[in-house]
């Protein structure tokens, strides 16, 4: 599921109830994108993945057991995790994926699609009424009753950038009760203790090692280099690259690739609150990206040719400038607190017609 945007429901209920390439200033930087971010991933090894782990317990509470019995993958690469999860409390719980990275990169997690056992909210409850107004149809996560056992496989992904084989993958587990009418962390008739309570809220990391390493001998892969990427920031604190815009096969739309490595021991989101194409005001990158600490991220922002009104009329992009804005992650009491940025800079980068 789009775990995104549920979590963007669920600040919103929060909040209800709480009532180098590149140059700063007007300097620019230059540079081709002959070699796409995606194949450099590809052709960093062509060996197929041998994945031994078998029926590991990676979480075991007094509410809940979470076993990952198998891993695999797909002809894309994606990373495929059978999982059994045993549910031990007296509630209808979901489960789903919250913080996941492979081999140090954020990635993405979902249950198959075509599972049966998927939950979603019930419909009188605040979070599935904000939910059916934003027309978001995505489940709460796996569900599994009270008492019951469910097995069921999940797909991790990065997407362009899958790597052939995965020697870590470290998520933390997304627990909702199923049939919350408000917060779906939280119930009115919830008999569990404090620290029980915590249990749902705020699951613990799990580490699963397919090929056999352990958190102490698994060693993340070196950033991939791509011609004409454009280095924006690289410091002791961060690195953030422009790595290409690269025109997609249906010539209607443009994706700008970034690289991201995170150096510090803290969450820091990276957004760009300003941004012009071709010097007229654009909307990207508002939202961000968060990095955990010590870890790396791609992302891509999407412009499009037909929807986008600040596109060239010619077809092309020759530059695209933005303030860049690095932030330590807040949780949603902090938000309104004033806090001083961890880093501030404008930059515009230039790309080949």
């Amino acid at each position: 599921m789009n775990t995104k945007r549920l979590s963007a429901l669920t600040a919103l209920i929060l909040c209800i109830f709480m009532t180098a390439g590149c140059s700063g200033g007007t300097e620019k930087a230059s540079g081709g994108n002959s070699v796409s971010s995606g194949e450099a991933a590809s052709d960093a090894s062509e060996n197929e993945a041998e994945y031994t782990l078998k029926d590991a317990v990676i979480l075991d509470t007094d509410l809940y057991t979470i076993t990952a019995n198998q891993v695999s993958s797909n002809e894309e690469d994606d990373c495929i995790v059978e999982f059994t999860i045993d549910n031990k409390s007296e509630y209808d719980l979901a489960f789903d994926f919250g913080d996941v990275c492979l081999n140090g990169f954020s990635a993405y997690g979902s249950w198959s699609e075509e599972s049966e056992n998927l939950a979603y909210p019930d419909p009188e409850s605040t979070i599935g009424m904000i939910a059916e107004a934003a027309g978001d149809d995505a489940p709460l996560g796996l569900g599994v009753a009270a008492g019951g056992s469910t097995t069921e496989t999940a797909v991790f992904t990065l997407h362009e950038h899958n790597m052939p084989v995965i020697d870590e993958i470290l998520l933390t587990p997304d627990i909702y009760y199923q049939h919350a009418q408000d917060n779906p962390y939280d119930r009115g008739d919830n008999a569990l203790s404090p620290e029980e309570r915590e249990l749902i809220a705020n699951p613990a990391e799990c580490g699963i090692y397919p090929t056999g390493l352990t958190a102490d001998t698994v060693e993340y892969p070196e950033h991939q280099a791509v011609d004409g990427e454009q280095v924006i920031v690289d410091n002791d604190d961060f690195t953030y690259i422009i790595q290409e815009l690269r025109e997609e096969n249906d010539g209607d739309t443009f994706r700008i690739w970034t690289y991201i490595e995170n150096k510090t021991d803290k969450t820091l989101e990276f957004s760009w609150p300003a941004s012009q194409v071709d010097g007229a005001a654009a909307d990207l990158n508002q939202y961000g990206t968060s990095v955990a600490p010590g870890k790396r991220a791609y992302s891509a922002e999407m412009i499009m040719k037909d929807y986008d009104e600040f596109f060239p009329e010619d077809g092309t992009i020759e530059t695209i400038s933005f303030d860049l804005l690095v932030e330590e992650e807040r949780s949603a009491a902090d938000l309104s607190d004033d806090s001083t940025p961890f880093y501030e800079g404008s930059f515009t980068c230039s790309f080949e017609k």
